[in-house]
């Protein structure tokens, strides 16, 4: 019986969206025959709760990791990241800490896998996760830079560009690490780092 650590920008519980319906199936999938452990983002009681619940349906373990507050992102912020070559977007929703708080489970519970549940969860990856399962519900970078027929300024054309493109770059770096890749989306790009 192998242990996993699933991790996941979000309680997939209940599930209401599509993202949250493929993470519920996915978890239903592994706790067949197998410890999981899930961490996720948990700031209020409804998602404690949420997460409780999940817990219980599933016999699985429900790690909390801190969640940034809400906030827009500085044109400085931003900057920062697309000089690093990174996606201030995927960065967004994690507290300064949730990267170490990942790390020290993964230190404490020596898993057998590591599922990253969506490009969204790529920042708090430990750097020495091996084996890595990629399971990107999409390319986000490929949504991103989408023509789907809005009309936007040059401002927020270029800042998209901008952000697919660092989105990209994670993606592909996170591509490079993992045994295997499970996606959605139509649009693929070679894992070359």
């Amino acid at each position: 019986m192998s242990t996993i650590l699933v991790l996941c920008p979000y309680v997939p519980h209940p599930p209401t969206h599509g993202g949250s319906i493929r993470s519920r199936v996915l978890l239903e999938a592994l706790v067949q025959g197998h410890v999981v452990h899930l961490a996720a983002p948990i700031a209020t009681a409804a998602e404690r709760q949420d997460a409780a619940a999940l817990a219980n349906d599933l016999g699985l373990v429900v790690h909390e990791l801190p969640q940034a507050a809400a906030r827009r992102a500085t044109p400085w912020r931003k900057l920062a990241f697309w000089l690093a070559r990174h996606s201030e977007l995927f960065a967004r929703r994690w507290a300064p800490d949730a990267g170490e708080r990942v790390a020290a489970l993964t230190r404490q519970h020596a898993f057998d896998l590591v599922v990253a549940d969506s490009s969204f969860v790529l920042p708090v990856l430990a750097a020495n996760t091996t084996p890595l399962l990629l399971h990107l519900h999409n390319l986000e970078s490929a949504l991103i830079t989408r023509a789907d027929g809005v009309r936007r300024g040059l401002g927020e054309r270029c800042t998209r560009r901008i952000d697919g493109a660092c989105m990209a770059a994670d993606e592909r770096r996170a591509l490079w690490r993992a045994a295997l890749t499970v996606t959605v989306s139509e649009i693929s790009f070679a894992a070359s780092p």
